[in-house]
């Protein structure tokens, strides 16, 4: 979790820096940006990422939401990231 924090604040702070964004939010951040995004972001961090959490919140048994969350998460989403 510390290392996924990190990332949050290194990417909000380059939004501002670099880009040169006036959103006062996260939030904000993320909704000025979305349009932006094209749709297999949206798909994967807007639907298919929380699903799997929501599955696995609900129910921290399920293996399957679990394995589907690292293979999504670690496999999938980090393997793409710069």
């Amino acid at each position: 979790m510390v290392d996924e924090a990190r990332h949050t604040v290194f990417f909000q702070r380059w939004w501002h820096e670099v880009v040169g964004t006036e959103a006062k939010s996260l939030g904000d951040l993320l909704t000025e940006i979305r349009p932006q995004a094209n749709e297999g972001y949206n798909e994967l961090f807007y639907e298919r990422l929380p699903a799997t959490a929501q599955r696995l919140a609900s129910n921290p048994k399920d293996f399957d939401a679990f394995v589907e969350g690292i293979t999504l998460y670690h496999i999938i989403i980090e393997a793409r990231s710069p």
